[in-house]
Protein backbone atom coordinates (compact mmCIF):
# COMPACT_ATOMS: atom_id res chain seq x y z
CA UNK A 1 0.00 0.00 0.00
CA UNK A 2 1.25 3.47 -0.89
CA UNK A 3 0.18 6.45 1.18
CA UNK A 4 -0.49 8.96 -1.57
CA UNK A 5 -0.41 12.03 0.66
CA UNK A 6 -1.03 13.10 4.20
CA UNK A 7 -3.53 15.79 5.11
CA UNK A 8 -2.37 19.31 4.28
CA UNK A 9 -4.04 22.54 5.39
CA UNK A 10 -6.55 22.45 2.52
CA UNK A 11 -7.57 18.96 3.59
CA UNK A 12 -8.18 19.81 7.22
CA UNK A 13 -10.00 23.14 7.08
CA UNK A 14 -13.59 22.57 8.22
CA UNK A 15 -16.07 21.99 5.42
CA UNK A 16 -19.50 21.11 6.66
CA UNK A 17 -21.58 22.39 3.78
CA UNK A 18 -24.64 20.17 3.17
CA UNK A 19 -24.44 17.12 0.93
CA UNK A 20 -25.48 18.02 -2.62
CA UNK A 21 -27.81 15.25 -3.75
CA UNK A 22 -28.99 15.06 -7.36
CA UNK A 23 -32.19 17.16 -7.51
CA UNK A 24 -33.31 15.24 -10.59
CA UNK A 25 -33.34 11.86 -8.89
CA UNK A 26 -35.96 10.47 -6.52
CA UNK A 27 -34.51 9.34 -3.19
CA UNK A 28 -35.98 7.06 -0.58
CA UNK A 29 -34.95 6.78 3.07
CA UNK A 30 -33.80 4.12 5.49
CA UNK A 31 -33.05 4.17 9.23
CA UNK A 32 -30.20 2.40 11.01
CA UNK A 33 -30.22 0.80 14.47
CA UNK A 34 -29.11 4.10 16.07
CA UNK A 35 -32.00 6.00 14.53
CA UNK A 36 -29.89 7.80 11.90
CA UNK A 37 -31.90 8.45 8.73
CA UNK A 38 -30.19 8.16 5.33
CA UNK A 39 -31.23 8.89 1.77
CA UNK A 40 -31.30 5.86 -0.52
CA UNK A 41 -31.23 5.60 -4.30
CA UNK A 42 -32.25 2.92 -6.77
CA UNK A 43 -29.63 2.31 -9.44
CA UNK A 44 -30.65 -0.36 -11.91
CA UNK A 45 -32.00 -3.31 -9.94
CA UNK A 46 -30.13 -2.31 -6.79
CA UNK A 47 -30.98 0.07 -3.95
CA UNK A 48 -27.97 1.75 -2.35
CA UNK A 49 -27.45 4.06 0.58
CA UNK A 50 -26.76 7.55 -0.84
CA UNK A 51 -24.72 8.47 2.25
CA UNK A 52 -21.84 6.89 4.15
CA UNK A 53 -22.75 4.81 7.20
CA UNK A 54 -22.45 6.53 10.58
CA UNK A 55 -23.87 3.94 12.95
CA UNK A 56 -22.03 3.25 16.23
CA UNK A 57 -23.70 -0.02 17.25
CA UNK A 58 -24.21 -3.49 15.83
CA UNK A 59 -27.69 -4.77 15.00
CA UNK A 60 -28.09 -6.23 18.48
CA UNK A 61 -27.47 -2.81 20.04
CA UNK A 62 -23.97 -3.53 21.35
CA UNK A 63 -21.65 -0.54 21.11
CA UNK A 64 -18.69 -0.31 18.74
CA UNK A 65 -15.60 1.18 20.34
CA UNK A 66 -14.59 4.69 19.28
CA UNK A 67 -10.81 5.07 18.97
CA UNK A 68 -9.11 8.48 18.67
CA UNK A 69 -5.45 7.64 19.28
CA UNK A 70 -3.53 6.67 16.15
CA UNK A 71 -1.22 4.26 17.97
CA UNK A 72 -4.23 2.46 19.41
CA UNK A 73 -5.88 2.29 15.99
CA UNK A 74 -2.92 0.56 14.34
CA UNK A 75 -2.77 -2.11 17.03
CA UNK A 76 -6.46 -2.94 17.27
CA UNK A 77 -7.76 -6.49 16.96
CA UNK A 78 -11.36 -5.59 17.87
CA UNK A 79 -14.11 -3.59 16.09
CA UNK A 80 -13.68 0.20 16.15
CA UNK A 81 -14.68 3.40 14.40
CA UNK A 82 -13.50 7.00 14.24
CA UNK A 83 -14.73 10.35 12.93
CA UNK A 84 -12.80 11.71 9.90
CA UNK A 85 -10.00 13.98 11.12
CA UNK A 86 -11.48 13.63 14.64
CA UNK A 87 -13.85 16.48 13.78
CA UNK A 88 -17.32 15.64 15.04
CA UNK A 89 -18.87 18.20 12.68
CA UNK A 90 -17.90 15.92 9.77
CA UNK A 91 -19.91 12.96 11.03
CA UNK A 92 -23.26 13.75 9.41
CA UNK A 93 -21.74 14.65 6.04
CA UNK A 94 -18.87 12.19 5.56
CA UNK A 95 -20.01 9.38 7.85
CA UNK A 96 -17.60 7.36 9.99
CA UNK A 97 -14.46 5.34 9.24
CA UNK A 98 -14.41 1.71 10.39
CA UNK A 99 -11.78 -0.99 10.75
CA UNK A 100 -12.03 -4.45 9.20
CA UNK A 101 -13.15 -6.09 12.45
CA UNK A 102 -16.41 -4.14 12.26
CA UNK A 103 -17.08 -5.58 8.80
CA UNK A 104 -16.36 -9.19 9.73
CA UNK A 105 -18.17 -9.23 13.09
CA UNK A 106 -21.04 -11.73 13.34
CA UNK A 107 -23.18 -9.13 15.13
CA UNK A 108 -23.43 -7.27 11.78
CA UNK A 109 -23.09 -3.52 11.38
CA UNK A 110 -25.35 -3.23 8.33
CA UNK A 111 -28.91 -2.23 9.27
CA UNK A 112 -31.61 -4.90 9.06
CA UNK A 113 -32.43 -5.65 5.40
CA UNK A 114 -29.10 -4.28 4.17
CA UNK A 115 -25.56 -5.63 3.79
CA UNK A 116 -22.00 -4.55 3.12
CA UNK A 117 -21.66 -4.95 -0.67
CA UNK A 118 -19.54 -7.79 -1.99
CA UNK A 119 -17.53 -7.67 -5.21
CA UNK A 120 -20.51 -8.80 -7.30
CA UNK A 121 -22.63 -5.97 -5.88
CA UNK A 122 -20.00 -3.38 -6.76
CA UNK A 123 -19.45 -4.84 -10.25
CA UNK A 124 -23.18 -4.79 -10.92
CA UNK A 125 -23.29 -1.10 -9.96
CA UNK A 126 -20.22 -0.25 -12.03
CA UNK A 127 -21.38 -2.18 -15.09
CA UNK A 128 -24.84 -0.60 -14.98
CA UNK A 129 -23.29 2.88 -14.93
CA UNK A 130 -20.89 2.12 -17.77
CA UNK A 131 -17.78 0.99 -15.86
CA UNK A 132 -14.47 2.85 -15.47
CA UNK A 133 -14.54 6.63 -15.60
CA UNK A 134 -18.18 6.69 -16.71
CA UNK A 135 -19.27 4.94 -13.54
CA UNK A 136 -17.03 7.02 -11.30
CA UNK A 137 -18.20 10.33 -12.68
CA UNK A 138 -21.83 9.32 -12.28
CA UNK A 139 -21.18 8.30 -8.66
CA UNK A 140 -19.31 11.38 -7.38
CA UNK A 141 -21.14 14.29 -5.80
CA UNK A 142 -21.34 17.06 -8.39
CA UNK A 143 -18.88 19.92 -8.18
CA UNK A 144 -16.20 20.68 -5.64
CA UNK A 145 -18.02 21.56 -2.44
CA UNK A 146 -16.46 18.51 -0.78
CA UNK A 147 -14.08 17.12 -3.40
CA UNK A 148 -10.76 18.97 -3.77
CA UNK A 149 -10.63 20.68 -7.17
CA UNK A 150 -7.60 19.27 -9.04
CA UNK A 151 -7.31 22.63 -10.89
CA UNK A 152 -7.11 20.93 -14.27
CA UNK A 153 -9.31 22.88 -16.69
CA UNK A 154 -9.76 19.74 -18.77
CA UNK A 155 -10.91 17.61 -15.84
CA UNK A 156 -14.61 16.92 -15.56
CA UNK A 157 -15.56 16.26 -11.97
CA UNK A 158 -18.51 14.23 -10.84
CA UNK A 159 -22.01 14.85 -12.15
CA UNK A 160 -23.77 12.46 -9.73
CA UNK A 161 -26.09 11.31 -12.52
CA UNK A 162 -26.68 8.06 -10.59
CA UNK A 163 -27.60 9.79 -7.33
CA UNK A 164 -24.97 7.72 -5.46
CA UNK A 165 -23.39 10.96 -4.15
CA UNK A 166 -19.88 9.71 -3.32
CA UNK A 167 -18.02 11.87 -0.79
CA UNK A 168 -14.25 11.83 -0.06
CA UNK A 169 -13.90 10.90 3.62
CA UNK A 170 -10.32 9.66 3.06
CA UNK A 171 -8.95 6.84 5.20
CA UNK A 172 -7.10 6.25 8.45
CA UNK A 173 -3.81 4.52 9.19
CA UNK A 174 -1.45 6.06 11.76
CA UNK A 175 -3.05 9.36 10.79
CA UNK A 176 -5.77 10.57 8.42
CA UNK A 177 -5.02 10.56 4.72
CA UNK A 178 -6.60 11.85 1.50
CA UNK A 179 -9.53 13.64 3.12
CA UNK A 180 -11.28 15.57 0.37
CA UNK A 181 -9.37 13.57 -2.22
CA UNK A 182 -10.41 9.92 -1.92
CA UNK A 183 -13.57 7.94 -1.25
CA UNK A 184 -12.96 4.30 -0.30
CA UNK A 185 -15.48 1.69 0.83
CA UNK A 186 -15.15 -1.84 2.12
CA UNK A 187 -15.90 -4.79 -0.13
CA UNK A 188 -17.34 -7.72 1.80
CA UNK A 189 -14.90 -10.53 1.15
CA UNK A 190 -15.55 -12.69 4.23
CA UNK A 191 -13.50 -14.39 5.55
CA UNK A 192 -11.14 -11.41 5.64
CA UNK A 193 -7.40 -11.99 5.51
CA UNK A 194 -5.37 -11.08 8.59
CA UNK A 195 -3.28 -8.61 6.60
CA UNK A 196 -5.30 -7.69 3.52
CA UNK A 197 -8.75 -6.28 2.77
CA UNK A 198 -10.62 -5.57 -0.44
CA UNK A 199 -11.89 -2.06 -1.17
CA UNK A 200 -13.25 0.10 -3.97
CA UNK A 201 -12.10 3.72 -4.42
CA UNK A 202 -12.74 6.98 -6.25
CA UNK A 203 -10.07 9.70 -6.44
CA UNK A 204 -10.11 13.48 -6.84
CA UNK A 205 -8.01 13.65 -10.03
CA UNK A 206 -9.58 10.78 -12.00
CA UNK A 207 -13.09 9.42 -12.33
CA UNK A 208 -12.28 5.72 -12.60
CA UNK A 209 -13.76 3.34 -10.05
CA UNK A 210 -10.86 1.26 -8.73
CA UNK A 211 -10.96 -2.18 -7.09
CA UNK A 212 -7.84 -2.94 -5.07
CA UNK A 213 -6.44 -4.08 -1.71
CA UNK A 214 -5.13 -2.38 1.41
CA UNK A 215 -3.40 -3.42 4.61
CA UNK A 216 -5.83 -4.79 7.15
CA UNK A 217 -5.51 -2.10 9.82
CA UNK A 218 -6.67 0.79 7.60
CA UNK A 219 -10.02 2.46 8.34
CA UNK A 220 -12.52 3.16 5.56
CA UNK A 221 -16.09 4.24 4.88
CA UNK A 222 -19.00 1.83 4.48
CA UNK A 223 -21.89 2.03 2.01
CA UNK A 224 -24.62 -0.59 2.26
CA UNK A 225 -26.82 -2.08 -0.43
CA UNK A 226 -30.32 -3.43 0.16
CA UNK A 227 -30.84 -7.18 0.38
CA UNK A 228 -32.59 -8.68 -2.63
Amino acid sequence: MVLLSNCDESDTSPNVSPIEFNPNRTYGTMTDQDGNVYKTIQIGEQTWMAENLRVTTFRNGELIQMVDESEDWENLDTPAYCVPLDKNAYRDVYGLLYNKYVCSDDRLIAPEGWHIPNRDDWYELSNFLGSGSLAGRKMKEQGFSHWVDPEDINFLGGDNDSGFTALPAGYRVNSYYRFGRQATWFVDSTPLSDDHISVVSLYDHINDLNFHGYDGYVGFSIRCVKDE
